[in-house]
This record gives structure tokens, sequence and C-alpha cells, in this order.
């Protein structure tokens, strides 16, 4: 499941596409049930998938740069299991979405970008900018399309073209901040293997320019279009919220907000925003509009319990330092 790397930090913000395209297309959530969870389960799908052959491919220079691999542990056998299931089962997503021609190629595109970015001999992953543009694409952009297009009635290719134009912008956006800041993570371990990442290529200083001159400016652009069609309530409102909530934490517990290179003690801006106020002030907004979504609302709260927690814990905190 990698908790800490995909089930926490990228499914939330899908999630809050799918919930925000039906509410505003005044759409209830409990009639997107049977969607909500062929999104939910295709996702989870792949990303086992992903994890398993980027940590196969990964073992050679894990080892060589002295870092662990969540294979190490797996025998032989038992990770061609996994792969083999994981493969059959996204075969039958795949079937569940074939009378539906561009669902079906969207997911699929997902699969495929992600085996180009891992696998040899094209290995996108040492490839520069190639490697970003490949897992911001099937990480974040492909995942969001799949997520509008569930939500879309079946016989409508793009519906919304403001809103789907604008998401996508976002998606893409974010997804290249992510997969940057990941590799400026790694990169003292990528320089020790030589692996040309876009983040040794043209190493810290540049990505901080081009992040902060270009990639944040479009995503946070993107951002306040997408909060203002969601409306007051479900879009405006929690964003203000998240940004007193940031300014508070990095006052209080002395962390450092961040756009893309990590630093000790630091928060990647916009980060909690998008995994936890987003899909929770739509998922409220939902229930308001339509009282049935609460099922929805307590289902996400479930599985996605342990940030929620967090959150609290952080909101329990404020008050004591802002007091004390």
């Amino acid at each position: 499941m990698r908790p800490n790397t995909w089930w926490h930090q990228k499914l939330p913000p899908v999630l809050g596409v799918f919930y925000a395209t039906a509410y505003r297309s005044e759409t209830a959530l409990v009639d997107l049930m049977i969607p909500l969870l062929a999104l939910l389960g295709s996702l989870a799908v792949g990303a086992a998938f992903v994890s398993l052959i980027n940590d196969y491919t990964d073992r050679a220079d894990d080892h060589a740069a002295g870092k662990a691999n969540r294979l190490d542990d797996l025998s032989p056998s038992v990770a061609l299991l996994l792969v083999a299931t994981t493969i059959t089962a996204g075969l039958g997503f795949l079937w569940q979405f074939s009378d539906r021609p561009w669902l079906a190629a969207t997911y699929l595109a997902a699969w495929v970008v992600f085996m180009l970015y891992s696998l040899p001999p094209i290995r996108l992953k040492a490839r520069g900018l190639a490697g970003v543009l490949a897992d911001a694409t099937g990480a974040h952009l492909l995942p969001t399309l799949l997520a509008l297009q569930l939500v879309w009635p079946p016989a409508m290719l793009i519906a919304d073209p403001l809103w789907t134009g604008t998401v996508l912008t976002w998606s893409l956006a974010y997804g290249l901040r992510g997969i940057l800041s990941h590799q400026l993570l790694d990169l003292a371990n990528d320089r020790a293997v030589a692996l040309g990442t876009f983040a040794v290529r043209f190493g810290e200083l540049r990505i901080r320019r081009v992040v902060r001159g270009l990639l944040f400016p479009i995503e946070f652009t993107a951002l306040i279009v997408i909060a203002i069609q969601v409306g007051i309530a479900a879009g405006l409102l929690p964003l203000t919220l998240y940004a007193f909530f940031i300014l508070a934490k990095t006052e209080r517990f002395e962390q450092h907000p961040i756009l893309v290179a990590p630093a000790p003690r630091s928060v990647i801006v916009l980060g909690e925003y998008y995994e936890l106020f987003l899909p929770l002030a739509v998922l409220m907004a939902a229930v308001v509009a339509h009282y049935a979504d609460v099922w929805v609302l307590a289902a996400h709260g479930l599985l996605f319990w342990r940030c929620y927690a967090r959150l609290v814990h952080d909101l329990i905190r404020l008050p004591r330092f802002i007091l004390g």
C-alpha cells in the first residue's frame, strides 16, 4: 500500500476531483457509488503494480547507493505472485471499462506510462525531463482524467471544457512539483549511482527557480479558478482556512513551508490542503446538498482516518501554543 508515499498523498486529491465534479453537476455521490468504487479499486491496483515494478527495477541502484529496497524482504516467488495478481486485477478493471473506449484508454495509458518510466531499456526515470513528465502524467494527470470521466455521462467525451482544462492543468503542475520534490530528496543517492534523473542533470538551484517562477504560479492560478468554480463553501472558504492553518503551524511548530526542495522540519505548501481540506470541504458541501452523501463522508474518513487524526491533533495543539 505504501501509505506514506501513495495512499495518503496521491489518492485524496484524485478523490477530491471526483467529489468536486459530482458536486458541481449537482449529482449525489451515493448515486455514483459504483464509479467511485471502480476509481478507488482501479487506482489501488495500478499503484500496487507501479510500486512493484519500480522497486524491482531500482534494486541495483538502491543497493549501489546503500539504500533499502522494499523487495529485499520478499522472495522472488512472492513478488512474482503479487505482480501477476495486480496485472490480473488491472485487466479486470480494463474489461469493466471496455464499453467506454476513452475511459479504458485512459486507464491503460497510466499503466503503460509507468512501465515506460521504470522498465529498461527505455526507463524514462533516467532520462531527465521525460522522466518527470512521465511520473506526473501517470501518477496525477491520467488518474485525474479517469476520475473526471467516471463522473461524466458515458456518451460524453469531455464535459464542461473550462472545468476539465483547469483541473488537468492543476493536476499536471502539482504532479511535476511532487516528482521534482521526490527527486531532490533522492538527489544524493541518484548522484552516487549516476542515475540521470532531471534533478541530477539540472541541479537543485535550477529546479527551485523553475518551480518558483513557472510551475507553482500555474498550479496556484489553476487552483484559484477551481475554487471559484466549486464555490465559496466548498472552494474558497477551505482554502482560506488552510492558509491560516499553515501560517499557524509555521509560527507555532517552527515548521518551514517549502515549494519543492526538502528541508528539515519542512511541510510542502498546499500538500495538506489537497490531501485533507479539499476532499473534506467538498464532501461536507455535498452532504448539505444531498443528505445521503453522509455515508460517503464517513467512508472517506475511515479510509484516511490517520491523516485526519493528525490534523485533529495539530488543531488541538494550536490553541495551547497560541494562548501559551
